[in-house]
């Protein structure tokens, strides 16, 4: 028997968490950092993501693009002076209005394929068949990253007035296998305003943070 679709229709799942510095394990043997608790403020973006029966290149750029226009960053505590909540183009705006893009902003993504689970049994069972085949989900997850990149970049050069890549506009274009197969180094380095790491799909996880301030700290999406 076929593993049944989401029952809502929604095939990517997003936990978004609010941090003021991130530690991933990379590849089972590396540990990244980004962030800063030090002054100016570090406004950093988790993002879990989950993807289900049914996900595509489509509803991942969705997922993407619901990610990029959400107000959830804040310098400062949700709804203080200067802590009204803002999407990342306004954040990378405001950054490079005050000339403090150093070290500023951050995106960490992590695979977490369990948020798609169903709980049964009043709790007792977790049934799996949710979620997508395991190579595929490798693919959405690395495309995910990287048409995230694609967006932050496509930003920057608005904010700077520099012309978008020719690379990455033909880039955006091409199907998943293709997009995969493609180097996007040539565009991906040029992306400074902002850092995004990528953790490892696949791999035994390790994280640690330092949540923002005050809360509300996570925000639960299905796309």
């Amino acid at each position: 028997m076929p593993p049944k679709k989401n029952p809502e229709g929604k095939t990517v799942h997003l936990v978004l968490q609010r941090y003021r510095w991130c530690k991933i394990l990379l590849h089972e043997t590396e540990w990244r950092t980004v962030g800063s608790s030090e002054e100016p403020a570090h406004c950093g973006w988790l993002v879990y993501t989950s993807f289900a029966v049914g996900a595509s290149q489509e509803t991942v750029q969705k997922a993407v693009l619901t990610v990029f226009q959400m107000a959830f960053g804040t310098w400062t505590r949700w709804e203080e002076k200067g802590g009204r909540p803002q999407n990342l183009s306004n954040m990378m705006q405001q950054a490079h209005d005050e000339n403090v893009t150093q070290n500023r902003l951050s995106i960490v993504v992590c695979p977490q394929a369990n948020l798609v689970n169903k709980i049964e049994r009043n709790g007792k069972s977790v049934q799996y068949r949710g979620q997508c085949d395991k190579a595929l989900g490798e693919q959405l997850f690395l495309y995910f990253g990287l048409y995230l990149q694609a967006l932050l970049l496509e930003q920057q050069c608005q904010i700077r007035e520099q012309p978008v890549p020719q690379s990455l506009t033909l880039w955006k274009q091409m199907p998943l296998e293709g997009a995969l197969a493609t180097d996007t180094t040539v565009w991906t380095e040029q992306l400074d305003a902002i850092m995004v790491v990528c953790g490892s799909f696949g791999k035994l996880q390790g994280l640690e943070f330092s949540s923002a301030d005050i809360g509300p700290f996570c925000h639960s999406i299905f796309v």
